[in-house]
């Protein structure tokens, strides 16, 4: 099934405001919580966003599968966001994203609360990025917005999309 720019953009779009929402939570290594539904890694938030009607409770291993994935991206949304494989890597060099704590207004974990220092963070990959860093997924939902075109060193593929004939890139 093929799928125009405009759409990965606009599916890219609605899972970047969900991550965004400030009532949106963090989960790690599954895509959601058995026990607790509102608990997502950010794939997890994009399959509840994009996909909800896939969501399938399997009792005998307690966990909440998308389209038979409880850890990675479904390959329908894979195509749908236009990203490079299931887990969110980069078709290049890793993710990398700084947060000024002075700019953001946002939860900080208590680890850093007194830091004053820009906080890096780096990752190969979304799965590690959320799994393995304690950003939040309003912070990975500002990441992915700043690179939504797509290209090299991101998570996604690059698409163009017109606007009254032209074709915008960032």
């Amino acid at each position: 099934m093929d799928i125009s720019d405009e759409e990965v953009y606009a599916n890219r779009l609605k899972w970047i405001e969900h991550l965004k929402h400030p009532k949106t939570k963090k989960y790690r290594n599954f895509l959601e919580s058995y026990l607790h539904p509102k608990l997502r890694c950010c794939l997890g938030h994009a399959c509840h966003v994009l996909i909800p009607n896939k969501r399938v409770y399997q009792t005998e291993t307690n966990s909440v599968v998308y389209s038979g994935h409880y850890t990675t991206l479904p390959d329908e949304l894979v195509h749908r966001l236009g990203l490079f494989d299931d887990s969110g890597s980069t078709n290049g060099n890793s993710i990398s994203y700084t947060i000024f704590p002075d700019e953001y207004d946002g939860p900080i974990y208590e680890d850093e609360a007194d830091d004053e220092e820009p906080i890096n963070y780096s990752s190969s990959s979304l799965v590690t990025l959320n799994d393995n860093t304690s950003i939040t997924p309003q912070e990975i939902g500002a990441y992915l917005e700043s690179v939504i075109m797509g290209g090299d060193n991101t998570p996604f593929k690059k698409i163009s999309i017109s606007s009254q004939g032209a074709t915008n890139e960032q």
